[in-house]
């Protein structure tokens, strides 16, 4: 076997592995409108797949103005957080969302995922 060849093969076998670990850590988040009142609407944020304490700490800057109301886990160690958050108009929840640094989803109120266009870090 020549060495390019070889050098290739390694390279894709990484190219796999670092694929692999990437679904693994990955931070998805759900958001859905709880309700509204005159004060402005209230929504609740999911957050799970928070694995280690950097993740956390990424997600936890990203959350900034968001009140924690609730945490757990999954069965292999990986943490969920529940936040809530009020917004005075209609749409600045959506300029919120589209500046999320990770994959997140919308609840309707029919229980239908809807995917929000944002800056991803990957």
């Amino acid at each position: 076997m020549s060495e390019e060849l070889k050098r290739k093969l390694l390279q894709n076998r990484e190219e796999c592995a670092n694929m692999k670990n990437k679904k693994e850590n990955e931070v998805k988040a759900v958001i859905w409108k709880v309700f509204s009142n005159e004060e402005g609407n209230h929504y609740r944020l999911q957050i799970e797949g928070i694995k280690g304490k950097r993740m956390k700490k990424k997600v936890m800057s990203a959350v900034d103005g968001w009140k924690h109301v609730g945490h757990g886990w999954t069965k292999d160690d990986r943490e969920t957080l529940l936040l809530t958050r009020k917004f005075k108009e209609p749409n600045s929840w959506l300029t919120w969302a589209q500046e999320f640094p990770f994959e997140i989803l919308e609840l309707n109120r029919n229980g239908k995922e809807k995917k929000i266009k944002n800056r991803r870090i990957d």
